[in-house]
This record gives C-alpha cells, sequence and structure tokens, in this order.
C-alpha cells in the first residue's frame, strides 16, 4: 500500500490515448507520497 502506481497505468492511457495526463499527474503523486510512507512503514517495522 506505500508503493506508487503502476507504471502500466501510463502505458494503457497511453496506447489507448484516454486521459495521459491524468495517468501522468497520478503515477507522479502517487511516487512523491510514496517516499513518506515507505519511511513510516519502515520506521514502525524497525
Amino acid at each position: 500500500a506505500a508503493l506508487p502506481a503502476a507504471q502500466n497505468l501510463f502505458t494503457y492511457a497511453s496506447h489507448y490515448r484516454i486521459a495521459e495526463r491524468f495517468a501522468r499527474d497520478s503515477i507522479l503523486l502517487s511516487t512523491l507520497l510514496s517516499v513518506p510512507a515507505l519511511i513510516a512503514v519502515a520506521a514502525l517495522l524497525g
């Protein structure tokens, strides 16, 4: 749950030419948000 969105999301969006910008932005946002989430999970699991 702490990992970013898969690259498949953008691959499918660009293949079918639907919501490419939305897919790109959601991948970027989930990648940026996954960094603190992964750090928090690592700290909790020690």
